[in-house]
């Protein structure tokens, strides 16, 4: 299938990576796919290789056809047409909330849409949290503001951690 998401790892247990990972799997595209297991299975690892932030790691990686990651190559993190979002939400300290999403939207895959943009700000209730800095947030706050940034790239693949 190659309007899907080509995922296969072998890591072997080394100092840098002790967790010994196989994987050997497809997700369609267009739909919504779950890793779920104990603490220390690797789910965080799986999603750092997808987003190319684990390039060690022994994995080919495609994605709609074009190969992100193999033994030849590895296209980095930020070529690839993905947005990742981390457990702590990685907000620009020094930026606002508002400041935050326009870095996101000058470097959308696609051009935003300003009442779809408002819709979404209003659905994830961030729209009266625009001039606040991230260290006025609360946690949920920041990880809805982060949702928010890395949907106004307009990815086709989003990761959640």
């Amino acid at each position: 299938m190659s309007n899907a998401l080509r995922l296969r790892v072998d890591a072997r247990p080394t100092a840098e990576h002790p967790l010994h990972l196989r994987i050997n799997s497809e997700f369609p595209c267009g739909e919504v796919s779950a890793l779920f297991g104990p603490s220390g299975a690797g789910k965080t690892t799986t999603l750092r290789v997808l987003a190319g932030l684990e390039q060690t790691i022994n994995a080919n990686v495609a994605f709609a056809g074009d190969t992100w990651q193999s033994a030849e190559q590895c296209v980095p993190a930020h070529a690839r047409n993905m947005a990742y979002v981390v457990q702590q939400a990685a907000l620009f300290p020094h930026l606002s909330v508002a400041q935050n999403l326009a870095f996101a939207e000058r470097r959308a895959i696609a051009p935003t849409n300003s009442p779809a943009t408002e819709a979404m700000l209003a659905t994830l209730s961030i729209s009266e949290l625009l001039a606040r800095r991230p260290a006025e947030l609360s946690g949920g706050e920041r990880q809805r503001v982060a949702l928010a940034r890395a949907l106004l790239r307009r990815p086709r693949l989003l990761l959640l951690d």
